[in-house]
This record gives C-alpha cells, sequence and structure tokens, in this order.
C-alpha cells in the first residue's frame, strides 16, 4: 500500500493535515541536561554541608550562655546572702598605755607605802578578794618592825591584760637593814601577780612566787 502522507503537511489521498512529529533530543542537549542536574545537586550538597553546622553551633552558644549567666547570678545572690562581719578591732594603742600605766602606778603605791610604812595606803592596793587579807595586814606590820628600808626598786617583766583581769610578772630588789644591825643586805624576789579592777582601779588579787 502506497504512503501518500510520508511527504508534505496534507495527505494526498483524503487532504487532511498531518500531524507533525516532534524532533528528538539532540545528543548534545541529553548531555547538557544531566550534566547541569549533577552540577545542581553537587552545589546543593555543598551549601548544605556550610549551612547544616548554624543549628550547633547556635545551641551551642545558648548553652554557653545560660550557664555563664546562671553563674553570674548565682555568684551574686552568694555574694548578698552573705552576712556581713566586722571586721575585727584591735583595742586602740592609747588604751593599752593607759592600763599600763596605772599598773605601773599600783606598784608605785606599793613602794612609797612599804618605804612610809603606811598600812592603810599599802592595803589600798589590795582586793577585797585577796585571800587571807587579815593575814597580809598582821604580817607587813610585823615585817616593818623588823626591818627598815633603805631601797626599794621594782622591774614589771609582763602584762597580760584582758578584760577586767591582768597577770604581771614583777622583780622587786630589796636593800633592808634589820634593827639593831648596821649592815645593809640585799635581796631580789620575784612575783606572778593577778591584778582584778575594782571601780576605776586596778588591785592585787592573788601574789605567787616565782621559783
Amino acid at each position: 500500500m502506497p504512503k501518500y502522507y510520508e511527504l508534505g503537511k496534507y495527505c494526498r489521498k483524503c487532504g487532511s493535515l498531518l500531524v507533525q512529529g516532534v524532533p528528538p533530543l539532540e545528543p548534545d542537549a541529553q548531555l547538557l541536561g544531566k550534566h547541569s542536574i549533577k552540577r545542581l545537586a553537587k552545589e546543593w550538597l555543598k551549601l548544605s554541608h556550610l549551612f547544616r553546622p548554624f543549628p550547633l553551633i547556635t545551641a551551642g552558644v545558648v548553652i554557653i550562655l545560660v550557664v555563664v549567666g546562671g553563674y553570674l547570678l548565682w555568684q551574686r545572690h552568694y555574694q548578698t546572702s552573705q552576712p556581713i562581719t566586722p571586721p575585727l578591732q584591735s583595742p586602740p594603742p592609747g588604751i593599752e598605755t593607759k592600763e599600763a600605766e596605772e599598773i605601773k602606778s599600783l606598784f608605785e603605791t606599793i613602794r612609797q607605802a612599804n618605804l612610809k610604812k603606811n598600812i592603810d595606803l599599802f592595803m589600798s592596793c589590795y582586793s577585797l578578794d585577796f585571800k587571807d587579807r587579815k593575814s597580809k595586814k598582821l604580817d607587813t606590820l610585823e615585817n616593818w618592825k623588823n626591818f627598815n628600808y633603805l631601797d626599794l626598786t621594782y622591774r614589771l617583766k609582763k602584762q597580760i591584760i584582758s578584760g577586767d583581769t591582768a597577770n604581771v610578772r614583777v622583780e622587786w630588789l630589796i636593800k633592808i637593814t634589820k634593827k639593831g644591825v648596821g649592815k645593809p643586805e640585799d635581796s631580789r624576789t620575784v612575783l606572778d601577780v593577778v591584778l582584778k579592777r575594782e571601780g576605776d582601779r586596778w588591785k592585787i588579787k592573788e601574789i605567787k612566787p616565782v621559783s
């Protein structure tokens, strides 16, 4: 059967318009399309690698900021919640010097009372709490009957003051003569003395010889 429609735009038998065929793609165009798709895929993979870490980095930065902010808030709260302790203050030097001068004045009074043999002045240096206060008075009067003081000096070797109490080590250097005997005698006595404040004065509460 002859093919009347193979050539031309109309059928030679019936005169109808023939359907035009779509020309196939050229080999170069097909290759170009494949290469374009591959290239786009590679670029997307590159971009996806570039943008993929940003959410992780952002999350890490947010966590670090939260931790640092929480620590700073805790530290501020801790510092404000701590009670304020006032610094320890030592007594002013003037007060300590005043106490030392008053103690020195006490022993000076004892010295003068012995040299003058003034029993009232002597006993005024002793506290009401002094043990055997009455015996101390009688022993002192007896001693004055038998001895005369030619010289009497003292040295304060140690002073520890704590509130209304003080511990003092005193060294007495004594030069005396017995009544009826003209030869002087020298002696040295070291005593640990406990003082007590009564009113506005220091007074002797206890005496212990240092061996």
